[in-house]
């Protein structure tokens, strides 16, 4: 376990249906014994990987609750998980969501009837899909720019699932199944918040597209822009702009250390001078992926 101020970490694997999931579990440095606390699962965007996610477990262990960043199965060519991209869809990151929130409502230390799901942009919508179809295992959601253009973009781009290739380009090599199970999934239809966690603070979700006005971009020094990673993971990001190309985004928080922010500074301000005291990983060591526990 490696100690940093505020929080400890240590690896946890997830493994499911052959299927091996990495991740770091982060939990308060100071625990009552026996305590149970709240916990919040954060997932990553598009082609990101848990040091994109795990700026945001950071803050939360510090801030008292137990949190797991992970790399979804295929879901980045950096992903220390099992998995090809060409493998990887909503659908199996759901299914890697899923397992993963029946692990951390096990542990021994979260209260199991306070799990959160956290997601960014496609990790957004991913935990979307999981809460709707398990409502009752989750105490509420929290979307950062959540992808819900998913299923849209699959269908302008493709027209319908007979004219998907078996691979394509998008950032990196994905294979039929990301936009055949992106076309079969309409968030709009399948998605009610208000079925979710505390239904009082609930919005709807209504999509942009076909809008004269296109929805307002966080601004320049907004955190959740800035902590959108497009160069910490090779440079993916999963914004789609109207003509489908790539679009620039913010910083790379996830390169931040664990050790060094001061306590007294802003979220943001704390995460974008964060450095990551032991806990390289493989493409940024050269070294083997982390061991499972024997």
């Amino acid at each position: 376990m490696v100690a940093s101020r505020g929080f400890v970490s240590e690896d946890l694997w997830v493994e499911h249906d052959g299927k091996r999931v990495y991740g770091k579990l982060y939990l308060p440095e100071r625990l009552g014994d026996g305590a149970r606390i709240p916990a919040v699962i954060c997932s990553h965007f598009f082609g990101g990987t848990h040091r994109t996610s795990a700026v945001w477990a950071r803050l939360m262990a510090r801030a008292g609750f137990a949190s797991y960043a992970f790399d979804f199965c295929g879901g980045s060519p950096k992903s220390l998980s099992t998995g090809a991209t060409t493998e990887c869809s909503i659908v199996t990151e759901a299914e890697d969501l899923s397992a993963i929130l029946d692990t951390i409502k096990a542990l021994d230390v979260v209260d199991s009837a306070s799990v959160f799901l956290l997601g960014q942009s496609q990790g957004g919508a991913v935990s979307s899909m999981v809460a709707a179809a398990r409502p009752n295992d989750i105490a509420g959601l929290i979307l950062l720019y959540p992808a819900f253009i998913i299923h849209d973009d699959a269908v302008r781009r493709f027209g319908s699932a007979e004219n998907v290739p078996e691979t394509y380009e998008m950032w990196h090599e994905l294979g039929r199944v990301y936009a055949v199970d992106a076309m079969a999934y309409d968030f709009f239809e399948h998605i009610d918040l208000t079925t979710i966690g505390d239904a009082s603070a609930a919005a709807p979700i209504t999509s942009a597209a076909g809008t004269e006005t296109a929805p307002a971009q966080p601004e320049a020094g907004d955190e959740a822009q800035a902590l959108t990673d497009a160069n910490a993971d090779a440079g993916a990001g999963d914004l789609l702009p109207a003509d489908g190309a790539p679009q620039a985004e913010a910083g790379d928080p996830a390169q931040a250390d664990e050790s060094g922010a001061a306590d007294d500074k802003s979220a943001s301000q704390a995460v974008a001078t964060e450095t990551v005291a032991g806990e390289q990983t493989e493409d940024q060591s050269g070294g083997a992926a982390p061991e499972s526990a024997a």
